[in-house]
């Protein structure tokens, strides 16, 4: 919510500063009118109305300076009101002593209207205007009255303060002009007013939604500073009250140290210039917690950085519940793979005849059985492996490879099995041999293989099957592409994660369990490298992983 104490406070101070400056340039103007105008009366006596000047606002200045905790609504209010009134008698007694009723000083009225914009309503100002106008009435009647003495501003001295038609005829310009400018000021006051209420009812809006929002959220402009921290990220996660890093440059120092991570990360993603995010793990003195950190750079019209917005999600529940998932899916493969396997063992042997010969019926059902059993083993094993991967357990043992003799293997191994489909399979072989790469043989060659059994399988009669190789700025690439029935851009958006088919490759393929390129991209990603996909709508998709060359 929008702190107005803190709003009346900065405004104040700021009334304060700019009035240094007015009585500086006041006591500027005054040497220069001695030394260059010879105005004789602009004396030592206004020097020291200037010096009174100078005395009341380092009052105001060093009463202003405390934290906004020490004062109360009506001690600024009663400030703000003071500020006003002892300004309109600093100027009348500056309009006496340059002139009274002949001075063109009576414009610094004007000063307090504009200081009374700022502070207070239509009405007030008003009132505020009625009170210099008649100050200045007070003041002209006096001097006429010869109940002061008059101050004239020439060396030759007109004389119409004197006369009693010239004198009401000139105080009532003033007078009016006040009264005039003061209703145009409470006019553009008002309309001040009324956009203001609508900032502080849009400010009220968005931090209601920021702090019913269950992530922790933190706005940062350009120069690094906290300008929003909403009630979840200040109270929930960091254990600080509301407020107390506004306006702050964000650094290690703000937070308890055991959050040390997160304001790395914060700082190492200002410092980068670019969108980032990662999970990181909080321990303090009694919790564990894993938090998923996002930093959003915010761009203006012009391209420039304005900003920053950093979103903290507490993801500790959702692990715990991955946890005990993986747990589960890990207990259930290994309880279904064991019997899965003593049955496929059973139907291998009364397939080879081991228990007597079968007839030609018998062989044909026991071979689509052995079949399915193969497809639900290698289910369980791609469910066994992403809770590995899930638990960042996926051993992998790295040795030197060549990746060529891996994909001649493959081909060797699909070539018959591609040719009973009436698919042709393709081994496009490199310019010269490959460098010896170091990878995990077992599973890449795993990755290919899923690459190629999708191939094949979602390739029609006639089709044909591409398997390759090459070299690419320090990387081998290897290349799977087959003329099937393509990846739409709704499909690919998905195709990487868990558990994911499309419907085109359901209906083409109804068995499956949407984890093999899951799996594939995991295992790549854990060799530093990269897989991604070119494809077109019943034209053929081309796989592509990427895999780094080290020294």
């Amino acid at each position: 919510m929008l702190d107005k104490k803190q709003a009346l406070l900065s405004t104040l101070r700021r009334i304060v500063l700019s009035r240094w400056a007015i009585h500086t340039g006041l006591a500027l103007l005054g040497v220069l009118q001695i030394t260059f105008l010879n105005v004789v009366h602009f004396d030592l006596s206004i020097f020291l109305l200037l010096l009174i000047g100078y005395g009341y606002n380092a009052c105001f200045y060093f009463y202003l300076k405390r934290d906004k905790k020490h004062y109360s609504d009506r001690q600024l209010y009663i400030v703000s009101v003071m500020q006003i009134l002892i300004d309109q008698i600093m100027y009348t007694a500056l309009i006496y002593m340059t002139g009274g009723v002949e001075s063109y000083a009576f414009l610094f009225y004007f000063i307090t209207i504009a200081t009374a914009i700022l502070l207070f309503k239509a009405l007030e100002i008003i009132m505020f205007s009625l009170t210099a106008s008649m100050l200045y009435i007070v003041m002209i009647f006096l001097e006429y009255e010869r109940i002061i003495p008059h101050f004239w501003r020439f060396s030759l001295d007109p004389g119409f303060y004197l006369n009693p038609a010239l004198t009401i005829q000139n105080s009532m310009i003033v007078v009016a002009l006040i009264i005039i400018v003061s209703l145009f000021a409470a006019f553009i006051g008002h309309l001040m007013r009324l956009r203001e209420d609508e900032i502080v009812e849009e400010s009220d809006k968005v931090s209601v939604t920021l702090n019913n929002i269950t992530d922790g959220v933190i706005a940062l402009d350009s120069a690094n500073k906290v300008i929003l921290i909403n009630d979840v990220a200040s109270v929930k996660i960091f254990g600080i009250k509301p407020g107390l890093i506004d306006n702050k440059l964000i650094n290690a120092e703000l937070f308890r140290p055991c959050f040390n991570p997160i304001s790395e990360f914060i700082m190492a993603s200002i410092e980068k210039k670019k969108n980032t995010s990662q999970e990181i793990t909080i321990n303090d003195d009694i919790n564990h917690y894993i938090y998923s950190v996002h930093c959003h750079i915010l761009h203006d019209r012009a391209k420039k950085i304005n900003g920053y917005i950093i979103l903290i999600r507490d993801i500790t529940a959702d692990k715990e519940l991955e946890i005990m998932k993986s747990d589960f899916i890990s207990t259930a493969a290994h309880q279904l793979r064991t019997p899965l396997s003593s049955i496929k063992w059973m139907m291998k042997m009364l397939l080879d005849g081991d228990v007597g010969k079968l007839s030609t019926e018998q062989n044909d059902l026991l071979k689509k059985g052995f079949q399915r059993s193969n497809e639900v083993i290698s289910m369980m094993n791609n469910l066994l492996g992403i809770t590995e991967i899930d638990r960042d357990k996926l051993p992998f043992k790295i040795e030197p490879t060549y990746i060529d003799k891996v994909l001649e293997k493959l081909y060797d191994h699909y070539v018959e099995n591609a040719k009973q489909k009436g698919i042709t399979l393709i081994l496009e072989k490199p310019k010269g041999e490959l460098p010896l790469i170091r990878v995990d043989l077992q599973k890449i060659n795993m990755c290919v293989q899923n690459l190629l059994d999708n191939a094949v399988k979602y390739t029609a009669k006639g089709g044909k099957v591409i398997l390759g190789a090459y070299t690419k700025d320090k990387n081998i690439i290897i290349k799977v592409a087959d003329s099937g029935i393509g990846i739409t851009d709704e499909e690919g958006v998905k195709l990487f994660t868990r558990f994911y088919r499309g419907k085109r490759a359901i209906n083409e393929e109804p068995t499956g369990s949407g984890l093999g390129l899951y799996i594939v991209k995991s295992i790549i990603l854990k060799h530093g490298g990269e897989v991604w996909f070119e494809s077109e709508k019943d034209k053929g998709t081309t796989f592509y992983i990427k895999l780094p060359i080290k020294d």
